[in-house]
């Protein structure tokens, strides 16, 4: 998906679909891959990563050969052609944005939970992340050099589509059974068992009368009352283990449940959501579109063969595509590493303190007092998304300016890498946070409630873009095609301010009355 603008501006000339129609298979698969997030979090939590992965295999391939397959059959009869309906096309996409939501969610969980107690958890989280913008730069470079069609004089031309996504629907079937074998959870009892001690100590559970009742039943926290092993029937054995195994998954379910009540119930999670709506959304859709920006950086083309059009160089989407897909993939690698070697030690649990816990009441006296980091020298993880989320908003100022017009091949790159600079942090960063102030146990129902909202964010820039690209569309052009600022201009400047908006909210989280720093939390 992070390859889309390598062939997207094709469904326009192809498949003769409007900019409407070419943004809403984007934003189609967008609400396939965020919307399903909580679904999916909260199946890797109960079940594993496994059913996850699995999962994935089955929705990437049908997704990716149905899209194949409606793309070759050429424009749709709606506009004047004899190919498979539109829809055909909406219905692939959301199944590739479910297998998406799949594979992510089996990636991303179990490296939090496998070393959210390692030094280098940041890293090793930004780590799957990093490789989901990683997969666009090669990707788009397979596709565009090894997977293209051949133009009238022999020369390389644009991908060739259909070979494209019969590529990606085999490869990704492959990797999701893979991962149906090989992805686990290492020592998931023990993670659970310290956390319920943690919020015994904390005095968390005093008012929890069905985990005090049903702790009692199994003779304290799923043990089970000792006897002498030599007298057990093979019956008895079978039957304690059945009652050691129902009283783990109770025990389980019953701490996952009470996490995630107090994550909705936290003010903070709605302020960090609220921001990453307004930062993913502006990014989504501009790198959703890279090919039909770059298209309106040129003057219109004309008859006259003198036109400076012609003569001044041309730069491609496979170009901007890997641009973004490497600068993303690095600041999510560098991202995660700078966590952990600059960001305040965050203690196990500390999400899990009591009101009358000691380090809770030092904090209600002096709630401005840094938290106890262990280092030198600290530098915040908010502090890094803050700067990242900046950084993302430049590359949008640089275009809503005007001063990339007629410069593309020379200035268009420092939009692609500051908007995937930042975009790249951003994802990076947030899944960190969540991990780092609301725990693991429960990170794939957390994040996925995060995650969900760059769905709304994506859908609502992407019709602002897809508008503004319309109304300038030049009376009379049979491609239905935009050329010059009026078909980008506005868009930008409002996606800068949205940002800029997003930047405050966080701050606020981290710094305002009631925010992670007043808490004590080290983030």
């Amino acid at each position: 998906m992070t390859a889309y603008s390598l062939y997207g501006h094709l469904f326009q000339t192809r498949l003769r679909y409007t900019q409407y129609q070419v943004n809403l298979v984007a934003v189609i698969a967008e609400l396939g891959l965020y919307l399903f997030v909580p679904v999916f979090g909260y199946v890797c939590d109960r079940y594993g990563p496994r059913p996850a992965s699995f999962l994935s295999a089955v929705f990437f391939g049908s997704g990716y050969f149905l899209a194949a397959y409606t793309y070759r059959s050429g424009a749709p009869v709606a506009s004047g052609g004899e190919g498979w309906p539109f829809t055909a096309m909406l219905l692939a996409f959301a199944l590739i944005g479910v297998g998406t939501t799949c594979m992510y969610l089996g990636a991303v969980t179990t490296c939090a939970k496998n070393f959210g107690r390692s030094k280098h958890k940041g890293f090793a989280l930004a780590a799957p992340i990093a490789s989901f913008g990683l997969g666009g730069m090669w990707q788009s470079q397979v596709g565009s050099r090894l997977l293209y069609e051949r133009s009238a004089d022999g020369s390389r031309g644009d991908v060739d589509v259909f070979r494209y996504f019969i590529f990606l629907g085999g490869l990704l079937i492959g990797i999701g059974l893979i991962g149906t074998f090989l992805l686990q959870i290492v020592d998931e009892e023990e993670l659970i068992d310290e956390a319920i001690e943690e919020l015994e100590r904390s005095g968390l559970l005093e008012d929890s009368e069905f985990f005090r009742a049903g702790a009692a039943n199994a003779n304290g926290y799923g043990t089970i009352a000792s006897q002498n092993s030599d007298a057990r029937s093979d019956t008895e054995d079978l039957d304690a283990h059945k009652r050691d195994a129902s009283e783990e998954a109770r025990k389980k379910a019953w701490l996952l449940n009470e996490e995630t009540r107090r994550f909705l119930s936290d003010k903070t999670m709605w302020w960090l959501a609220a921001g990453f709506f307004l930062v993913t959304g502006p990014g989504e859709a501009s790198l959703n579109n890279l090919g039909t920006i770059i298209g309106t950086l040129y003057p219109a083309p004309t008859d006259s063969p003198s036109s400076s059009s012609t003569t001044q160089p041309v730069t491609t989407a496979a170009t901007h595509v890997s641009i973004v897909a490497i600068t993303s993939t690095i600041a999510r690698l560098l991202s995660g590493f700078l966590s952990d070697l600059f960001a305040p030690t965050a203690p196990l649990h500390q999400h899990r303190r009591g009101p009358a816990s000691l380090t809770a009441s030092l904090a209600s006296l002096d709630p401005l007092a840094s938290p106890h980091t262990g280092r030198s020298f600290t530098l915040s993880r908010m502090t890094l998304l803050l700067c990242a989320t900046f950084l993302l908003s430049l590359g949008q100022l640089l275009l809503a300016s005007g001063a990339v017009q007629n410069h593309a091949s020379s200035r268009f790159w420092l939009v692609s890498a500051a908007v995937g600079t930042g975009y790249g942090a951003v994802f990076a960063l947030v899944p960190i946070i969540v991990s780092v102030v609301w725990g693991v146990e429960n990170f794939g129902t957390a994040w996925g409630i995060i995650a969900v909202v760059p769905a709304g964010g994506a859908a609502v820039w992407s019709a602002v873009y897809a508008a503004v690209y319309e109304r300038g569309v030049l009376e009379g052009d049979p491609d239905g095609r935009c050329y010059g600022k009026q078909c980008y201009q506005s868009t930008f400047w409002a996606m800068t301010v949205a940002v800029w908006v997003a930047c405050g909210l966080w701050f606020w989280a981290w710094r305002g009355v009631g925010g992670w720093h007043r808490r004590a939390i080290a983030v």
